[in-house]
């Protein structure tokens, strides 16, 4: 019986960290599905299959898009982002 419960507490212990984990990665309110952000400063959409560049913040500055399937930028789509690193 005490190794059933042993097994139990682990279990809620590991969901509990894995849930806590994937908030931190989701902080900003504004981040796409396919993205981790830290917050709204901060896109990483690395290895995403993204076809076409998600919806950012107007304080985006760092946006990570390598590794993706995104084969044409539409003009004035990241005019919004002033002070964006490249």
């Amino acid at each position: 019986m005490n190794f059933l419960r042993y097994i139990i507490n682990l279990y809620i212990i590991f969901k509990c960290i894995s849930t806590a984990f994937g908030q931190i990665n989701k902080i900003s309110p504004t981040c796409p599905a396919a993205c981790n952000c830290l917050d709204e400063t901060l896109m990483h959409c690395q290895h995403a299959d993204l076809i076409r560049i998600p919806p950012t913040s107007t304080k985006t500055l760092t946006l990570d898009l390598r590794f993706n399937k995104i084969e044409i930028i539409p003009e004035g789509v990241l005019n919004h982002l002033h002070k964006l690193n490249i």
